[in-house]
């Protein structure tokens, strides 16, 4: 499944680094957090809407590859789209990209849980189709 893509900018911050003076491997995660939940709210199911539904989207897996490093001052973009749509889950990609350069790459699974039970639930129909378009 593709669809189109969710772009979101980024700069790096000297607190971004480490001693070798790139991006510390966990700021990744951080920021295709962030991409995640303003591509949410992009296609109109807002993180904070889901959650007074009482309804989560918890990671089970992050697979991430890093391919060229990110340094203090760069300016930076991460691109989201769907990989896999299931009943339960759901397969997030984000790539992030300094102008052409593919830096990271990564395959985020969200699994779609009761917040109360902390048990899976399938996707809702009205997030699964905004997913979807």
């Amino acid at each position: 499944m593709k669809v189109d893509l969710f772009k979101k900018s980024f700069r790096v911050y000297f607190a971004d680094t480490d001693a070798a003076q790139v991006v510390h491997h966990s700021r990744y995660i951080t920021w295709l957090e962030a991409a995640r939940i303003d591509y949410l709210e992009h296609i109109g199911c807002s993180y904070v809407s889901l959650q007074e539904k009482r309804i989560g989207l918890m990671p089970v897996s992050i697979v991430i590859n890093y391919h060229k490093p990110l340094k203090f001052g760069d300016y930076f973009g991460i691109e989201i789209s769907i990989e896999s749509l299931k009943h339960t889950q759901v397969v997030i990609k984000g790539d992030v990209l300094r102008g052409n350069d593919l830096c990271c790459t990564s395959l985020v699974k969200l699994a779609c849980v009761n917040e109360e039970t902390w048990k899976p639930i399938k996707i809702p129909s009205y997030l699964k189709e905004a997913f979807a378009n």
